[in-house]
């Protein structure tokens, strides 16, 4: 992606700011479903091109699939006892979590959506927030290391 950061310095933290805009403007607008289903999933598709790695592991932040077969598939690379891996382990861990949180994250969300209706953007806008801060951390120390 050089074309996109030669005009984006931070592509991850830009469609982190858009989406959070985005959710923000949809439950402040009360925006119809004809327009909040596509810009959700417009926003979910620059997530999926920004977030694709975690410690040196591919992943998928917007569906769980892939994780669920590569976490199994780390999983029994470190158990069997030819090749015990403890990376394996580690990795099967990590991809568990993220498929885990993504579980969490469908669960509450539905129950959110049923109960509060817009207001529910609240809540995704908060742990987005959380991640947003978290990836500037990160970035900051990575940075000043330099």
């Amino acid at each position: 992606m050089p074309k996109v950061e030669r005009r984006i310095p931070r592509p991850a933290l830009a469609c982190l700011l858009l989406e959070i805009g985005f959710l923000i403007a949809a439950a402040i607008f009360r925006i119809s479903d004809t327009l909040l289903i596509p810009g959700i999933s417009f926003t979910a598709t620059l997530q999926t091109l920004s977030f694709t790695h975690l410690e040196g592991i591919t992943y998928s932040s917007v569906m769980t699939t892939g994780n669920l077969r590569c976490a199994t598939k780390r999983f029994f690379d470190g158990f069997l006892p030819l090749r015990r891996d403890e990376k394996a382990y580690h990795d099967a861990f990590l991809l568990g979590t993220i498929s885990f949180s993504f579980f969490t994250g469908a669960f509450i969300g539905t129950h959110a959506t049923v109960h509060y209706a817009y207001q529910a953007l609240g809540i995704v806008v908060f742990w987005l927030t959380l991640v947003l801060a978290k990836v500037l951390f990160l970035w900051n120390r990575r940075h000043n290391r330099k």
